[in-house]
C-alpha cells in the first residue's frame, strides 16, 4: 500500500528514514488505548531502509493490486487500487532493494489521476498486506491510460494479514467499466446514496489512507502518508444515521496505531473498498476522528476501547473496473481471527440495562438420567438450562434474547497478538446472547432462563458447563445446600422475533436447540387466557427436528406449566427425528392432554410441510442452525411459502 504527497523542498530528506522511534501522535494514541509503550518500542527497530529480498519478491511476483494513497491540491485525502494491464502479478518491478517501479493501468474515476497529476517528485508512504514500506516518489509518468512510478524505499517491515480473507485472484478481460455514483465534493446537507451505504456494509476490507503532520519541533518525522488494510467479516463496516459517517471499530492488532496517529495530526483520510466477485470500486475521501474509552463504547457497545469515525466529503462508485476477480475455482477463506461484528448504539435491537446483573441460582442438564434411570456424569453434558435471578424487575417479550458480560466467568485475557488454535482469544469481551427460553412471569418477575448447548472450542460455553458441572456434583455432595455464587452484568434485553399482537395462526419451525425461542412462545400462550371463550383462539404446529426426541418433549413439556384445558392454545408437535428409537406418543411424553404429538422418520422436507393444515394462512418463524434453515426454506418454497415471508432468527448468538 503506497501513500504519496508533494515532496518539494525536502532536498537531502530523502535518504533518511521517516521514523525515529514512533512519531509523537502516534505515541499519544498508543498511550489513549493504554499501551504499554515499553512493550512496542523496540518494534521500531525490525524496519529496514530497504526492501528485504523476501519482500521484494512478494510484490513483484505475489500482489494482483497496490494501494497507493495521495493528496489533493485542497488538502484531501483519496486512496486508489493500482493493478497491471491484465489484472496479474508482475506490474510492479524491482532491480534494486532501495527501488521500485510500479506501472499500473487507470480508469475514469480513479483519484490518483486528479491527485497525483504529473507530478515529478512526491514523498510516499508504502503498505502492502505483508509488508510496511516508506519512501520517495520520483519521475511521476502517464502513458495513455497507463501511469508509472519510481519509489525510492525508505523503511520496510514485515507486516501480518490477521483479518484478511485468502482469495485467489485471475486476470478478468472483460471489464466494462463504468461510474454509476459520483459527487465529489459533498454539501453540509448531503447523505450517502443507499446503493453506496449497502456496498459499504457488505464489505470484508478497506483500504485506509492517512497523512502525517509532524506536531512540533521536536517531533523529528517526517511528513509522510501511509495507507493501512483493515478487515473483518462482512459488514464490519458501520454506517451511523447520518447516512455519511462511516464507522470503523480497531481490533487486536500489533498495538502501533500509525493510521490513528496520522489521523490525529490530520484529519483527512482516504478509504477504497472492493468487491472481488464484481470488480466494483467504491472510493471515499473523508474527515476523520479518533475516539477510545466511553466515548467509543457511546457509538458502539462492543467495541475495542478505539472507535474511527469518518464523515464522507466525496464518493465515486466505479462499477466491473478491476482487470481481475475472485476465482470461481477457488473459494474464499475468511480469517479465523474476525471477532463479531461490532453494531452501533443506534443499530441495536436490545434496550440497554443499566447496573442490572444476573445471579446463576440453578443448573439443569438434560442427560442427568439415562433411559435405566442411571446417573451419568454431567460433565460430558453438552445441553442445560441455566436459571438467573435479575437484581430488580426484568421487561421480556417472548422470544426475545439477553446480552450478558460473562467476563466474570472467563476472565480478562492478557494481550495476544496472535494466538493459533484459540483466535478468537485477542478480541475477546466476553459478551454473549443467548435467547431467554423462559421469560419473567407475573409470579416471578426477576427469574429468567437460558437453554444453551455446549459449543466445541466454545470459550464462554465450554466454561458454562464446566462451572455447571462443579457446582451440580457440589449440590448433590451436599444434597441441595450449596447454590451457584455466579454473578454476571446483564448488558441488556432484545430482538424482535416475537409474537403477533393478535392471535394468529403459527408454524414454528425449530432446528435443535433453535426451540429456545418457541418454548419462550409456549409458556406465554399457555398462560394466555380467552375471556370470551373455551375454544382455542392461538393454532400453533409446532416442527422440530432433532437427534434428541425425548429431551426437547422434556423442554417442550418444562414451557407449558398450565393446564391446556384451561389456555387459549391449540398446539401440534410434530418431530423429525433419525431416532430408531420406539415411537413416543403424547400420554408417555406426560404432555397436556389438549397436544397433539407426531412423529417423522428423517429430516425436515417439503412433505413433511404438505402435513400443515392451511399452511398458507400460519405466519412461519424459523430458529436453527445454518444447515437446517436452508432445509427449511427450500420445504417452504416448495409448498408456496417465500422466503422473504419467514420470520428468522439469527443462530449466530
Amino acid at each position: 500500500m503506497i501513500g504519496v504527497q508533494a515532496a518539494m523542498g525536502h532536498g537531502s530528506q530523502i535518504d533518511q528514514a521517516v521514523y525515529h522511534g514512533w512519531p509523537q501522535a502516534v505515541q499519544r494514541m498508543q498511550r489513549l488505548a493504554e499501551i504499554e509503550l515499553a512493550e512496542i518500542a523496540g518494534d521500531v527497530d525490525y524496519i529496514a531502509p530497504y526492501l528485504p529480498e523476501q519482500h521484494r519478491l512478494f510484490h513483484t511476483s505475489n500482489i494482483s493490486f497496490l494501494p497507493l494513497t495521495t493528496k489533493a491540491a485542497d488538502g484531501r485525502v483519496w486512496t486508489s487500487l493500482l493493478a497491471g494491464q491484465d489484472g496479474v502479478p508482475g506490474f510492479i518491478s524491482s532491480d534494486d532493494p532501495r527501488w521500485i517501479e510500479i506501472k499500473a493501468q487507470t480508469w475514469p474515476g480513479e483519484p490518483i489521476a486528479r491527485t497525483l497529476g504529473s507530478e515529478l517528485e512526491t514523498s510516499s508512504a508504502v503498505k502492502s498486506v505483508e509488508t510496511l514500506l516508506a519512501g520517495m516518489a520520483k519521475n511521476v509518468r502517464w502513458n495513455d491510460k497507463e501511469v508509472i512510478i519510481d519509489i525510492r524505499v525508505m523503511e520496510a517491515m514485515g507486516n501480518c494479514p490477521k483479518y484478511v480473507t485468502a482469495r485467489n485472484l485471475e486476470s478478468y478481460a472483460h471489464a466494462k467499466l463504468s461510474v454509476q455514483l459520483e459527487n465529489l465534493d459533498m454539501s453540509p446537507t448531503d447523505v450517502l446514496p443507499q446503493a453506496v451505504i449497502d456496498f459499504i456494509k457488505s464489505r470484508d476490507q478497506a483500504f485506509l489512507g492517512t497523512n502525517y503532520i509532524p506536531t512540533g519541533a521536536t517531533d523529528r518525522t517526517l511528513p509522510h502518508m501511509g495507507c493501512n488494510i483493515r478487515g473483518g467479516r462482512p459488514g464490519f463496516i458501520r454506517v451511523r444515521a447520518d447516512q455519511r459517517t462511516i464507522v470503523l471499530p480497531d481490533f487486536s492488532g500489533n498495538r502501533h496505531l500509525t493510521s490513528l496517529g496520522n489521523l490525529s495530526t490530520d484529519k483527512h483520510a482516504g478509504i477504497v473498498l472492493s468487491c472481488f466477485e464484481t470488480g466494483d470500486v467504491l472510493y471515499l475521501t473523508t474527515e476523520g476522528r479518533t475516539v477510545v474509552g466511553d466515548e467509543a463504547k457511546a457509538v458502539m457497545p462492543r467495541a475495542r476501547p478505539i472507535v474511527s469515525l469518518f464523515k464522507v466529503t466525496g464518493y465515486t462508485l466505479v462499477r466491473d473496473a478491476l482487470p481481475f476477480r475472485q476465482s470461481s475455482r477457488s473459494v474464499m477463506e475468511p480469517s479465523p481471527y474476525n471477532p463479531p461484528i461490532r453494531y452501533l448504539v443506534e443499530e441495536q435491537e436490545f434496550s440497554a440495562a443499566s447496573d442490572l446483573t444476573a445471579k446463576l441460582t440453578a443448573i439443569q442438564f438434560y442427560n442427568s438420567k439415562n433411559d435405566d434411570g442411571v446417573e451419568v456424569d454431567n460433565r460430558d453434558a453438552d445441553l442445560a438450562t441455566f436459571t438467573f435471578e435479575t437484581s430488580s424487575t426484568l421487561r421480556v417479550q417472548a422470544g426475545q434474547y439477553a446480552v450478558l458480560d460473562t467476563t466474570p466467568l472467563i476472565g480478562t485475557i492478557a494481550y495476544r497478538h496472535m494466538s493459533r488454535g484459540d483466535e478468537g482469544a485477542p478480541n475477546e469481551d466476553g459478551v454473549r446472547t443467548w435467547t431467554i427460553s423462559h421469560p419473567p412471569t407475573p409470579d416471578n418477575p426477576r427469574r429468567f432462563l437460558l437453554t444453551m448447548r455446549r459449543v466445541a472450542m466454545g470459550r464462554v460455553s465450554s466454561r458454562f458447563f464446566s462451572f455447571g458441572a462443579y457446582w451440580d456434583s457440589k449440590l448433590r455432595d451436599n444434597k441441595g445446600t450449596i447454590v451457584p455464587g455466579l454473578k454476571l452484568p446483564l448488558l441488556g434485553v432484545g430482538g424482535t422475533f416475537v409474537l403477533p399482537s393478535k392471535p394468529t395462526p403459527l408454524l414454528l419451525l425449530a432446528g435443535g436447540v433453535g426451540v429456545t425461542p418457541f418454548l419462550a412462545f409456549l409458556g406465554e400462550l399457555s398462560r394466555r387466557k380467552d375471556p370470551e371463550s373455551s375454544a382455542p383462539v392461538w393454532d400453533v404446529d409446532l416442527v422440530v427436528s432433532t437427534r434428541e426426541p425425548k429431551i426437547m418433549l422434556d423442554m417442550i413439556r418444562e414451557a407449558m406449566p398450565v393446564s391446556a384445558s384451561t389456555t387459549s392454545l391449540r398446539l401440534r408437535v410434530l418431530l423429525c427425528t433419525s431416532d430408531s428409537g420406539e415411537t413416543i406418543d403424547a400420554a408417555s411424553a406426560h404432555l397436556p392432554l389438549t397436544v397433539k404429538l407426531e412423529q417423522h422418520p428423517g429430516r425436515l422436507d417439503g412433505q413433511v410441510l404438505q402435513r400443515i393444515k392451511k399452511l398458507a394462512d400460519r405466519k412461519v418463524y424459523l430458529c436453527g442452525p445454518p444447515s437446517f434453515e436452508s432445509a427449511a426454506l427450500l420445504a417452504l418454497d416448495r409448498n408456496g411459502v417465500k422466503e422473504v415471508d419467514v420470520t428468522r432468527s439469527s443462530f449466530a448468538f
